[in-house]
């Protein structure tokens, strides 16, 4: 397997063997990458794709990490970056061209100085627009998925697709065309507005979520999907587990729907935490939590 991976070294210019992912989370926990790429060009992305399909290799594409929970003992495959090639914004009248590896604040930024509206309530929500699309972001009943008018990038096999997603390809914290294996870049289509409103909402928005939301920015986010009709962060809430502590993993006090590491936390901290809340609730409430953040390695 080495050998194989050797090889990537010949067609992809940033490769990176026993590639630590910690730093490249926001958990700050977790394992090596076998190996990890750094994709500026797509003409690397279709030969690694072609070469991942001959040698049979799992793969995992992986943004900024703000909904990644890596093991302990890293992961036995190929982790993929898209680098600052694919960074760019581009404004073309209410329309935006964004890159997929381009931060959501960013776009949120570039949105609101063109005077541009559609997004604001995103404000606050970390990660790259390839994540947010394959996750369908959303805040306060606004979705990611209400802007996007086409998706670019490339399927499992290596062929470039352009794609107009239609609305039922979109679900709750969902992406459902899966066809597309690897996003390059979106069009996001917004409404004309005025700068000084827009900004007032982003402000608002922000404030809100800082009052809201755990100061130590070591955690992923909400951990759990909302169930229908429920509130994740309500129900553990009631089982008085805030401040719950399991090695350096701890339940935030703030919301009970974020795990935040202490500084010393491991994998199996969080994951052990994750484990004992959904038993927890569907013993008590008979609901089954689901994760919303991704598990990457074996536990």
């Amino acid at each position: 397997m080495q050998k194989v991976l050797t090889e990537i070294k010949d067609f992809v210019k940033k490769v990176e063997y026993k590639a630590p992912l910690a730093p490249y989370t926001s958990f700050k926990i977790g394992g090596p990458a076998e190996v990890m790429v750094t994709i500026e060009k797509p003409k690397e992305l279709e030969t690694l794709i072609k070469f991942i399909n001959e040698n049979d290799l799992d793969y995992f594409v992986l943004g900024e990490g703000t909904n990644v929970l890596v093991s302990d003992k890293g992961y036995k495959g190929i982790v993929i970056k898209f680098g600052n090639s694919f960074t760019k914004i581009k404004t073309d009248k209410s329309t935006l061209i964004v890159g997929s590896a381009t931060l959501l604040r960013s776009i949120i930024k570039k949105a609101s100085e063109s005077g541009l509206s559609g997004i604001e309530h995103l404000a606050g929500i970390p990660g790259s627009l390839g994540g947010a699309v394959k996750m369908n972001a959303s805040a306060w009943e606004t979705e990611i998925s209400q802007a996007i008018i086409r998706i670019d990038g490339y399927n499992s096999q290596g062929e470039k697709i352009e794609y107009i997603p239609r609305e039922s390809d979109w679900g709750y914290r969902k992406f459902k065309y899966e066809e597309i294996a690897f996003i390059t870049s979106c069009s996001l289509r917004l409404n004309p507005f005025y700068y000084k409103r827009i900004k007032e909402k982003i402000d608002g928005v922000l404030a809100y979520r800082k009052s809201s939301q755990p100061a130590n920015p070591r955690s992923a986010g909400c951990v759990f999907k909302n169930p229908r009709y429920f509130h994740a962060g309500k129900i553990i809430e009631k089982l008085d587990l805030k401040g719950y502590k399991i090695g350096g993993a701890q339940v935030s006090e703030e919301h009970a729907n974020f795990i935040i590491n202490l500084g010393k936390a491991k994998a199996s901290d969080v994951n052990k935490m994750i484990e004992e809340i959904q038993a927890r609730v569907l013993q008590k409430f008979g609901i089954k939590l689901e994760l919303e953040i991704i598990k990457l390695g074996e536990f």
